[in-house]
């Protein structure tokens, strides 16, 4: 990709091939062309410093994590309310959710933290921009009445992307709330009513993580997270 010296919007259209026609997604070239250039970072690192014989996957930092993400699997072990589904929201990228068949339901999911720590818990999920978007504001509630701790925690999310100005949908992650070492938890979302909120869309869960307490969100594989409205 060349085009180091130039301003962007020169860089963007000597390079355009690159990008689908949106901008914000890669062409096959482009997927290509980083394709290729990972591949040179790994055989160079490799080649240039001893590398261990057998490596070990590390976590996020100093303590332990857990994700659990079906958006591209379509598959969930987690259990939940009996009114979600998992729903192939993406049917050409075949990109799934956990959702509602109305976006007035609320909905639950339930969490454990394996680890002997507590533990930050980050909920990813889809988010539309610009304004106003596609789905409700929700307030998220974390209620870990049934684990050692007996908090009731909650945060109100707005699933919106102020970053772009061309129509986009995208992953967002957020903390939720902390879970005990060893504890379980309901993750509750309850679609908060405005006026605007005729034909919007269910919100739609992709992932779920449980991180250390030093992680205040983080992005989940294929697509692009976008922290700016937190």
């Amino acid at each position: 990709m060349d085009g180091m010296d130039l301003s962007p919007k020169e860089a963007l259209q000597q390079n355009r091939d690159y990008f689908s026609s949106d901008y914000s997604h890669l062409s096959d070239a482009g997927h290509y062309y980083v394709y290729q250039n990972i591949l040179r970072i790994v055989y160079r690192e490799i080649h240039n410093q001893p590398y261990p014989l057998t490596p070990r996957i590390g976590s996020w930092g100093f303590q332990y994590d857990a994700c659990v993400s079906w958006y591209e699997s379509g598959s969930c072990p987690l259990v939940h309310s009996s009114n979600v589904y998992m729903d192939l929201f993406d049917p050409r990228g075949m990109k799934y959710a956990l959702t509602t068949s109305s976006a007035y339901e609320e909905g639950w999911i339930m969490v454990h933290n394996p680890f002997d720590t507590e533990q930050n818990v980050v909920l990813s999920f889809m988010a539309s921009g610009p304004p106003p978007s596609i789905y409700p504001k929700v307030e998220v509630v974390m209620d870990t009445d049934i684990s050692t701790s007996g908090e009731m925690q909650s945060k109100v999310i707005n699933p919106v992307s102020n970053y772009y100005p061309y129509k986009v949908h995208i992953v967002v992650s957020a903390k939720i709330g902390v879970i005990a070492a060893g504890g379980e938890a309901r993750v509750i979302w309850k679609p908060i009513r405005e006026k605007e909120i005729e034909g919007k869309q269910p919100f739609r869960i992709i992932a779920l993580a449980v991180v250390g307490t030093h992680v205040e969100e983080g992005g989940v594989l294929g697509a692009t997270a976008d922290f700016t409205f937190l």
